[in-house]
């Protein structure tokens, strides 16, 4: 009986430092994959995506003002 206590509070302490060392790095690492995932979507969503060079993103310009 007394095996199967320790037993328990050790799993028990065990799973509650993983639980704790799970939520926080979701808090610690969360910002990084929210700004990452905005900053692709509002580069996939821009009318002039950032990887165009300068060059195609002036004459892109002149076109539009044509």
């Amino acid at each position: 009986m007394c095996f199967v206590l320790v037993c328990g509070s050790f799993v028990g302490g065990v799973v509650l430092v993983a639980l704790s060392f799970s939520v926080f790095h979701l808090f610690y690492i969360a910002p990084f994959f929210i700004l990452a995932g905005t900053s692709f979507w509002s580069i996939s969503n821009l009318e002039n995506p950032i990887y165009l060079t300068n060059g195609e993103l002036s004459e892109r310009k002149e076109q539009e003002a044509e």
